[in-house]
């Protein structure tokens, strides 16, 4: 555990204070440079903790809060939260070897037993597992992401080298550890791979017993997560938290080389496709989630709104699904239940005003078929309903608007360019929302 020998409560409130007055929490690039930064410490609660600085802030272990002041100190350069003026070199590397998730309470070794497993063949097996021995397989380093077999990395240029990374949606994990706490993550399957010729004797990754339906992963064998990284980090992170809480898993455990398991994980994911702004809809999981499903089938909005992977413009949609629940979640209090109540209340009233105001102008070359129009108009939502204002007011508001995109407004705000292509920056259409209101 990293001993710090300064005012820990210090470094505490000048982060919540650089947070806040930095409005970080409007500032998508950064969050996402931070979230990237952070990642290989499995700290993926950073959404919450820049959403609610005041409450998480205060519970964050020491070393969580070191690592955090790292990358808010190179996104911001503000001396007050540098690293160094809180922890010592020492400190800080030790930090930098930190994973945000349980310490070891008992370390698995290989060779290690799976009991009540059923060989499909004499180089695939199928059995359950809880996410608790998941959680402890991969806490002690005996699940590995493979680059070679997983169905997407990400790809990025440090310093003129190409560096692959691990490609992690936080959120989704998140929403995974909260599911096996609550008892609600339902049944799944995860492929392992037990890479061929990683075993110490350079033979025999996998011992098995038919007649105990037993099987052993051999010493040294390299145990790759083909298929379920997500719900392995999100056991993880589970089992951090709460000890007893579990849900069971069906582990699909091959001894494939990478081509085979590669192709195997390709065929996987071909079964049963579902676009992400559907499964989000579906999943109804967030706060978003919950005040679009409060209003939004009763109003005008929705023929607008698209489910699927692209927009279909032909369908008249012209905003994501995803994208208004993001909006509604970054800009919108929705702490409390009421709170949720009243903003799904006033945002219905508000789009089925507007939309029957606009949907009567020319849309020819309009920012009204822009998805960043649809953001700006949550944004004017939420000032306006900070102000106090009835919905219906949105109207005189917009009344000095003109939509076409060659008016001089959306170049001014830099909302779109020289050659009238919109530039989708969130920064930009509130800085004209603020402008407006």
């Amino acid at each position: 555990m990293i001993n710090v020998s300064t005012n820990i409560h210090e470094l505490k409130e000048n982060l919540i204070a650089v947070i806040k007055n930095k409005k970080i929490k409007r500032k998508r690039k950064t969050i996402q440079s931070i979230k990237t930064g952070l990642q290989k410490y499995d700290l993926l609660n950073i959404q919450e903790t820049i959403n609610n600085p005041d409450v998480e802030i205060p519970n964050m272990k020491e070393v969580e809060l070191l690592l955090l002041a790292e990358q808010l100190f190179i996104e911001t350069s503000e001396e007050n939260i540098k690293p160094s003026k809180y922890f010592s070199e020492y400190e800080m590397k030790r930090a930098r070897q930190y994973r945000g998730t349980s310490e070891l309470d008992e370390e698995i070794e290989f060779p290690y037993t799976f009991k009540n497993v059923n060989m499909i063949d004499h180089d695939t097996f199928n059995f359950e597992l809880s996410s608790r021995e998941i959680a402890r397989l991969s806490n002690s380093r005996k699940l590995h992401y493979n680059f070679n077999i997983q169905r997407e990395s990400q790809k990025k240029n440090i310093n003129g080298r190409i560096v692959e990374e691990i490609t992690v949606i936080p959120e989704s994990v998140l929403q995974i550890k909260n599911n096996i706490i609550k008892g609600k993550q339902y049944p799944s399957q995860l492929i392992i791979n037990a890479a061929v010729f990683s075993a110490d004797d350079g033979m025999n990754e996998l011992k098995y017993d038919p007649a105990e339906r037993t099987l052993t992963v051999m010493p040294g064998t390299i145990l790759d997560i083909a298929d379920g990284y997500h719900r392995t980090k999100g056991s993880e992170m589970a089992y951090s938290e709460d000890k007893n809480a579990e849900v069971i898993f069906t582990i699909l455990l091959t001894n494939y080389p990478d081509d085979k398991a590669k192709e195997m994980v390709g065929q996987h994911s071909l079964a049963t496709p579902i676009s992400d702004e559907r499964r989000l809809e579906m999943m109804n999981s967030g706060l978003g989630d919950e005040v679009l499903n409060k209003f939004l089938k009763e109003s005008l909005l929705d023929e607008k709104v698209g489910r699927g992977k692209e927009l279909n413009k032909n369908l008249n949609e012209v905003v994501k699904y995803s994208t208004l629940r993001n909006t509604i979640q970054n800009f919108f209090n929705l702490e409390r239940t009421g709170d949720r109540y009243r903003v799904a209340d006033y945002l219905k009233e508000f789009f089925n005003i507007l939309i029957e105001e606009t949907d009567s102008k020319n849309k020819e070359n309009s920012m009204l078929n822009e998805e960043i129009m649809y953001v700006g108009f949550i944004i004017l939502a939420s000032r306006m309903m900070n102000k106090h204002m009835k919905a219906y007011e949105v109207l005189d508001i917009l009344e000095v608007v003109d939509f076409r995109k060659d008016d001089d407004i959306w170049k001014e705000f830099e909302i779109v360019d020289s050659k009238l292509n919109v530039k989708n920056s969130i920064e930009n259409m509130e800085k004209l929302i603020d402008n407006l209101i």
